[in-house]
């Protein structure tokens, strides 16, 4: 399983990130749902995601063995 290391949606308010703000990056309002309830995202997301926040993937998400 792939899951968040870190609540996505509260770390891109810390750095000043609206829900418009997403929007106008090209994270639409049901992929911003997903990340508040740690629902699957695509690879272009994650992209974005770290672009926001400066990070590597590696510092979002995690494969945790079944």
């Amino acid at each position: 399983m792939i899951k968040f290391r870190i609540d996505v949606m509260s770390a891109l308010r810390e750095r000043g990130y609206t829900a418009r703000m997403l929007l106008k990056e090209g994270v639409n309002s049901s992929t911003q749902d997903k990340l508040r309830n740690d629902g699957g995202v695509s690879f272009s997301t994650l992209s974005t995601l770290c672009k926001l926040l400066e990070c590597n993937v590696e510092d979002l998400i995690e494969y945790i063995p079944d």
